[in-house]
């Protein structure tokens, strides 16, 4: 993840950061949700992580109690396989190429 919410050092400044989410719910649907901060998307998405079974993983607990976010999401990868995602990335216009402000 970038620091002050620059994505893979490009200098520009994202304005949405995404928490996008494929695992057991919904028949295997992507959902995505949207947030201010690349913080507060990383934090959805170790507390989703805890929430879909990491919670029973005594290294994961550790990770989100110290709040290393970015490693328990990194945990849920490994653990859960291929099949599944738990990331975030800045918000981009695909049409466009850039980033949504």
């Amino acid at each position: 993840m970038s620091d002050q919410n620059r994505p893979a050092g490009t200098g520009i400044t994202a304005q949405f950061w995404t928490l996008a989410h494929l695992g057991y719910s919904g028949n295997r649907r992507l959902d995505v949700w949207l947030y201010r901060t690349e913080a507060e998307a990383l934090a959805a998405g170790a507390r989703l992580a805890m929430e879909c079974g990491m919670d029973d993983d005594r290294r994961t607990v550790q990770l989100y109690a110290s709040g290393n976010f970015v490693a328990v999401m990194s945990r849920y990868q490994q653990v859960m396989g291929p099949g599944f995602i738990l990331r975030v990335q800045p918000a981009i216009d695909a049409t466009r190429g850039q980033f949504i402000a």
